[in-house]
């Protein structure tokens, strides 16, 4: 088989996978209006203007909600650190606006214990996508927890709080989405999204390096 034949075979590769990459890369968006509040008088929690709709209940309760909880609220004799999805007006201060994502997937319900350094935007949470029933955990004073419900329409609503115990709550909130985006999705809102790798930008630029270094090997073989 001639050199150029086995260049041609192995740019149809690289191309593949590339547009592969494309296809699949994900987008994450700061939301709006992220506040740490009360739930009625059982709680104080994490939550945002992203919100998700739940079969079967009313259409209010829309909002994932980051929550520490312990023994006096009703919970674990050792405190915790969980995640619901409330109803907004049960929410003290009420949520600004409602940012639908699509309905929760019943199957992804996960909250991450990130460690007392960690400053990401949960997308790198470990646990694996659906992971259901796992949506408490232990809290440490002063760590960084990272909650995360998924929808049917494959979007992950990502809430994230350090642990102020003393306060029975949260300093620092973020929350996020994750959403699925192809080359004609338009761009973020520059001032909410959050800079993520440009993987496929920087796959085809390999592609072209790759193919101009095999191309001279090619034409020096065939000299």
């Amino acid at each position: 088989m001639q050199p150029t034949t086995y260049l041609s075979r192995f740019i149809l590769v690289l191309f593949s996978c590339y547009l592969s990459a494309a296809a699949t890369a994900q987008t994450v968006t700061a939301c709006g209006n992220v506040q740490t509040g009360d739930r009625l008088t059982f709680d104080k929690g994490v939550y945002s203007d992203c919100a998700m709709t739940v079969p079967g209940s009313p259409a209010s309760r829309d909002r994932p909600y980051l929550r520490y909880w312990n023994a006096s609220e009703g919970g674990p004799a050792v405190p915790a650190v969980g995640l619901l999805i409330v109803e907004s007006a049960d929410l003290s201060p009420s949520p600004v606006a409602t940012d639908l994502f699509g309905e929760w997937d019943f199957a992804d319900a996960v909250v991450e214990d990130m460690g007392a350094a960690y400053t990401g935007d949960c997308s790198d949470m470990s646990a694996a996508n659906p992971t259901s029933n796992s949506n408490i955990t232990g809290a440490i004073d002063g760590n960084v927890y990272c909650g995360r419900y998924s929808t049917d329409s494959g979007a992950s609503i990502l809430i994230r709080g350090t642990l102020e115990g003393s306060s029975e709550s949260f300093r620092d909130p973020a929350a996020f989405v994750v959403t699925a985006s192809t080359p004609d999705d338009p761009a973020p809102d520059p001032a909410t999204a959050t800079p993520v790798p440009a993987l496929p930008a920087f796959g085809l630029f390999v592609l072209v390096g790759l193919v101009a270094s095999l191309g001279r090997s090619g034409l020096r073989t065939l000299k």
